[in-house]
């Protein structure tokens, strides 16, 4: 008996909290030396030797719980490190998910302070492509509660395959993840990659708030899912600058009682930097507020004085109803500062139903300006905006695109407006008046949006918003080519001559462009002209002429410019046509054998001249050839000769049977000398000659 009490007395200490977990983290060098083992990550990160001279991994085991660790869990600074002496902290191989966690209001769960070239990698062993570890702060309180905080110059860090989560959408002040502030380094919280992880909950599920003295700069927010945010997916909120936000999935599976709700928020503060937002996915922002106060946006950006902000290969996608939220936007641009904005090549659509709405006002839209920096430099071109919102007062406007105030320089053009679903859509608006008619708009615009459509445009579905069914391959949908985004939301080339509007290059591309086509009779020829304002992998013409006798015969081939975007004129001239009714058609081909025929409307008429006629020569005097016409109005026996002044004949250029009609002929003189000659026509009854002169 005593022996079993000695039994569960060893069990009950070896599986207590009360028991230190000795050995159940690890210390590697770089090369996978094993250095030591440790009760916790704080002791074993505190065990790295400073300053370094390798780079070491901290491993999780499978025996690790967290009941040894210090929490908040905090990596602090250790000289030495660099891009090459890193230090790694990940589970083990085979370690699958763990879970670093608190309950800790106004509290992290891991802390990065001030520490540089540090990795939190969430793959067991650090191989694969699964988000594994989470880190996680399950309080619900607190307006200082995060999961990871980054402070006190925290820089070069990279957080990737980790799922962090917060617990406090329904509180001011939370993120998942934190750039903070730093009271001593002046670099900020800089130069960090976030990246592959996926990011739930908080409040805002990413925050930074630097300070002007030590601004938070050039952090890298990279292919995460963002998601389940009570107030935004990624908030700037101040001193923040050269943030790149790349290639992020926004989603939410149930809103929050907050009376905002964003994909994502840029605040007007701090910095003169270039922030980019590029290739993200932002589908269904939700808020359970009922106030008709309430709003719900995709992008909104308040630019600080002097930064630059670029918008570019997104899809914004807002399709929930949102009970009774006043305002839905796709993308907004707002402030009084003055600021760089590139938007460019987004789709956005905007559907649901709508319960509100102000009288007069833009309630929803697929973009909306409202900025008024006088000096703001402001470029808006090659965006598809479609909004089919129903729904909502009946004097609130939804549009497809608004200027509502179009202060500062501008640059916009080539976008795609639309609006449906109800009496009040209206397809775009501009200082505050509203449109359905192209022309009317494009007079208030100008002389901005020349090349901007009004146009229903399908995609695949309401959330996604690659392009589909009768918009692909459609001409009407042709951008402005801009080199400095070569790729679309898929990275997919776009195309150097007629790329897509909008995020989405589809697979098939825009065909040649035919501006105009046309025939014209010159005696018994036809002269096809045609031009073409852009060209993609245009090998050339074909030209195809159509009788009764002979059906459709190809005549002849003009090369083509392979790509342009400049307008090119072509013609070809199908000579020596009998009297008689043809009809033409120009067959465009690509380099990979694809083809599209363009036909000349109508027959084209070759009537027989009324009277015989010999036309002076062409050049004359000539060196050494020269080009003799001549009409004949009815069927006969034709001779055309050559004479020298004596009467003696030199040369024969014609001297058979033809059909009526006006022809040319070509006298080469090379071999006869310089002087005067004389050339005869005979046919039928009718003989006429007349002189030319050779001059070498």
């Amino acid at each position: 008996m005593k022996n079993l009490y000695l039994f569960f007395l060893l069990a009950f200490f070896f599986n207590s909290s009360l028991f230190p977990q000795t050995g159940s983290v690890e210390l590697r060098e770089g090369g996978g030396t094993l250095v030591n083992t440790y009760s916790s990550i704080t002791e074993a990160y505190n065990a790295v030797p400073a300053p370094l001279t390798t780079s070491y991994v901290i491993e999780i085991l499978t025996a690790y719980t967290g009941s040894a660790e210090t929490f908040p869990i905090t990596l602090g600074f250790k000289s030495g490190t660099d891009s090459v002496k890193t230090i790694t902290i990940r589970p083990a191989a085979g370690n699958s998910g763990e879970v670093l966690s608190t309950n800790s209001s106004n509290n992290s769960t891991l802390i990065f302070d001030g520490c540089e070239y540090v990795i939190l990698d969430g793959r067991p062993g650090g191989t694969g492509n699964n988000v594994d570890l989470s880190v996680e702060n399950l309080s619900t309180t607190g307006t200082s509660t995060y999961a990871i905080h980054l402070r006190n110059g925290a820089s070069y860090n990279t957080v990737k395959y980790v799922w962090i989560k917060g617990y406090t959408q329904d509180t001011a002040g939370p993120r998942a993840l934190y750039f903070g502030t730093s009271v001593s380094n002046p670099n900020g919280n800089s130069y960090n990659v976030i990246e592959y992880n996926q990011i739930s909950g908080s409040r805002s599920c990413i925050g930074s708030s630097g300070t002007s003295g030590s601004p938070n700069t050039a952090n890298i927010i990279q292919f995460n899912i963002i998601e389940d945010f009570g107030y935004a997916g990624i908030w700037l909120i101040g001193n923040t600058s050269s943030t790149v936000i790349l290639g992020n999935i926004f989603q939410q599976k149930f809103g929050y009682n907050t009376t905002l709700a964003q994909g994502i928020l840029v605040a007007s503060s701090g910095g003169s930097g270039h922030t980019q937002i590029a290739a993200n996915k932002i589908i269904d922002v939700q808020m359970a507020s009922t106030s008709s106060t309430a709003s719900v946006k995709g992008i909104v950006a308040t630019i600080p004085a002097g930064a630059e902000l670029s918008i570019v290969d997104n899809f914004v996608a807002l399709t929930r109803d949102n009970n009774n939220a006043g305002t839905v936007y796709g993308i907004q641009i707002q402030g009084s500062a003055d600021f760089t904005a590139n938007i460019v090549y987004n789709s956005v659509y905007i559907g649901g139903l709508h319960n509100s709405g102000s009288t007069g006002a833009i309630t929803t839209a697929g973009f909306v300006k409202t900025s008024t920096g006088s000096g703001a430099v402001f470029n808006l071109v090659n965006n598809i905006f479609v909004n089919k919102r129903t729904g909502g007062n009946a004097a609130a406007y939804h549009v497809g695109g608004s200027i509502s105030n179009p202060a500062g320089v501008l640059t916009i053009g080539y976008n795609v407006y639309y609006a449906s679903g109800a009496a009040n859509s209206y397809n775009a608006a501009w200082s505050g008046a509203v449109y359905n008619d192209i022309d009317q708009y494009k007079t208030a615009a100008s002389p901005h949006e020349d090349s901007t459509i009004f146009k229903n445009v399908h995609f695949v579905s309401d959330t996604d918003l690659h392009l589909a069914d009768s918009s692909v391959g459609d001409y009407d949908l042709a951008a402005f080519p801009i080199p400095e985004v070569p790729l679309d939301i898929d990275g997919q080339l776009r195309s150097l001559t007629t790329p897509y509007r909008g995020a989405d290059e589809a697979d098939i591309q825009i065909p040649v462009e035919l501006v105009s086509l046309s025939a014209q009779v010159s005696g018994n020829s036809v002269v096809l002209k045609w031009s073409t304002a852009t060209e993609t992998n245009n090998y050339g013409f074909e030209i195809e002429r159509y009788s009764q006798l002979s059906g459709w015969l190809k005549t002849g081939f003009v090369p083509g410019s392979n790509n342009s975007t400049e307008l090119k004129e072509y013609s070809f001239t199908d000579a020596g046509l009998k009297a008689g009714t043809y009809n033409y058609r120009i067959k465009q081909v690509d380099f990979n054998g694809s083809y599209k025929y363009y036909n000349i409307a109508g027959g084209i008429k070759i009537t027989p001249p009324a009277d015989y006629e010999l036309s002076q020569n062409y050049p004359n005097p000539f060196n050494p050839a020269t080009l003799i016409s001549y009409s004949i109005p009815e069927a006969g026996y034709v001779s055309l000769k050559i004479y020298d002044l004596l009467g003696r004949e030199i040369a024969v250029l014609v001297n058979s049977n033809m059909e009526p009609g006006i022809y040319s002929v070509s006298f080469d003189a090379s071999d006869f000398s310089s002087g005067m000659y004389i050339y005869e026509l005979k046919v039928n009854d009718f003989t006429a000659a007349k002189k030319m002169m050779l001059s070498k």
